[in-house]
């Protein structure tokens, strides 16, 4: 195997695949001594476990590092009061259970980050901390979190093998 390998700097946002599993192994300190095993390279750099899309990989990690993760879904409809009515935007008027007054009810319309999900890390115990899009977003939750993880190590930007970006 080569031991000059070129190395590009990418943004941690935008791993995945093999590069993000690099990354990950990185984080564990196992891309330094790999076994060179054929099954094991790609394009001449020794491919690290898929710590983000094989739960068996990640998932231990994800709960040793306390990371948390939540899937975005938009509510199917919101709630206002009658002076907001407005038949055009599919307004129904109801009376929720316990309520002395009617309200509207406005159907949501899909959201494209619907189902796309976001990982951080923990901040302490007793601290309160709201979910921004800005926290790992991705399609998959596994992803999300090794991204998380990933940027607590090396910050927002990290040095992979230019052979692993697709």
């Amino acid at each position: 195997m080569n031991s000059k390998i070129a190395m590009k700097r990418v943004a941690i946002r935008d791993l995945s695949g093999a590069a993000l599993d690099w990354a990950s192994a990185s984080c564990e300190e196992q891309n330094h001594f790999c076994i060179q095993r054929p099954d094991l390279v790609v394009s001449g750099v020794v491919a690290p476990p898929p710590f983000s899309s094989d739960p068996v990989y990640g998932w231990p990690i994800i709960e040793r590092e306390g990371i948390s993760t939540r899937k975005i879904v938009t509510p199917p409809f919101s709630i206002h009061e009658t002076r907001h009515y407005d038949a055009s935007k599919g307004d129904e008027i109801y009376r929720p259970d316990g309520y002395k007054r009617d309200m509207v009810r406005r159907p949501n319309p899909p959201h494209r980050l619907d189902g796309w999900w976001l990982a951080k890390m923990p901040i302490g115990t007793g601290a309160h901390d709201l979910w921004r899009k800005d926290h790992f977003l991705s399609p998959t939750s596994l992803v999300a979190a090794m991204r998380c993880w990933v940027a607590s190590k090396h910050g927002e930007f990290v040095e992979i093998p230019v052979q692993l970006l697709t």
